[in-house]
Parts: structure tokens; C-alpha cells; sequence
């Protein structure tokens, strides 16, 4: 596409790939949420989550609105020391059913924040589901997190993943070189 061939190790996903894998994440929950007549909000994780959660909605056998929470908590060439949130519900939650959608679930420490900052809207229940997990790294009273697959191979990038805030919109997700 442009200048990520410089960075990438190998192509690990294609978007044939992508897509199959998250009509299985849409499936799951679309059984936990048989009941139709229950309210369902998608709450994407900004930035990297949009790709996810666009793809993912489409495959819903149910209803479901829609909000976004910002939160960032890398900067170019280096992690940051404090998760940087801000939400500010446009839609009600309270006693909905909330579902919220990121890219990565890495150390944990964004989704409990997040799950910290909705729980004060009571919503009814809290969902969380992601394309990639590092399952021993999570630290959320979730347990039970909905992604395609858990320990990433490595760096990665596409699909909504970013590299100093570029390459979110590869239609393939890669492994990157790791700088020296």
C-alpha cells in the first residue's frame, strides 16, 4: 500500500481472515444475546477499535447502538506511564447490555479503567471483546473476553492496530521489525 513494507515482517491475517475470524467473535455473541428484546450499545475503543467494531456490528443478530470511548495510553516511539480516558456517554447505558469493542487487550489496564468509568452509568452488564488478547497479561474482574485469539505472535499492525498512529487502515493485519 505505501511505506509499511519497510517495517513488516510478514503478513499473518489477510482481510478474508479478519472477517472470518470476527463472524466467530459475532457468533458467540450473538448466543449470549439471544434475547432480543434486551438493549444492546457497542462502545468501540478509539482509534484502534473502529475497524473492529464496524466489521463487527454487521454480523449482529440483534439491535445495537452505538458510543465511543477515547483512550490512548501510547505515544510515538514509546508507552506511556498512565492510560489517558475520556468518556462521556452520548446515549444512555444505564440497564442496557454494554459491549465494548477494541483491537487489543494488551496488559489489561485500559479495559479495567474503561470498565471503571462505565460502571458508573450502571449498565446492566459489561462485554468485552477484542481481535487479539494477551490472556496472561489481563487484568480485569471480566473474565470472560471475546476475541479471536489469545498471545499475539508479536507487533503487530493493520486492521485498526497502529504503528506510531499509522497503517490502522491496512486491510491485513502483519508483524512488525522491532527497533533495535
Amino acid at each position: 500500500m505505501g511505506t509499511e513494507d519497510r517495517i513488516i515482517i510478514r503478513k499473518i491475517k489477510s482481510h478474508e481472515e479478519i472477517v472470518d475470524k470476527i463472524k466467530i467473535v459475532a457468533k458467540k455473541l450473538n448466543d449470549k444475546f439471544i434475547n432480543k428484546d434486551e438493549e444492546v450499545v457497542l462502545i468501540t475503543i478509539m482509534k484502534g477499535g473502529l475497524p473492529f467494531a464496524t466489521e463487527l456490528m454487521k454480523y449482529f443478530d440483534f439491535d445495537v447502538s452505538m458510543d465511543f470511548v477515547k483512550s490512548s495510553s501510547y505515544y510515538l516511539y514509546g508507552k506511556s506511564g498512565e492510560t489517558k480516558t475520556s468518556y462521556e456517554a452520548s446515549i444512555p447505558i444505564k440497564d442496557k447490555n454494554v459491549i465494548i469493542a477494541d483491537d487489543l487487550i494488551d496488559s489489561g489496564q485500559t479495559i479495567q479503567k474503561i470498565t471503571q468509568i462505565l460502571e458508573a452509568y450502571m449498565p446492566k452488564s459489561i462485554t468485552i471483546a477484542a481481535m487479539y488478547g494477551k490472556e496472561e497479561r489481563i487484568k480485569t474482574k471480566y473474565e470472560e473476553i471475546y476475541c479471536w485469539e489469545k498471545n499475539p505472535p508479536g507487533f503487530l499492525l493493520g486492521f485498526g492496530l497502529d504503528y506510531d498512529e499509522k497503517y490502522r487502515n491496512l486491510p491485513y493485519i502483519a508483524i512488525i521489525k522491532e527497533e533495535d
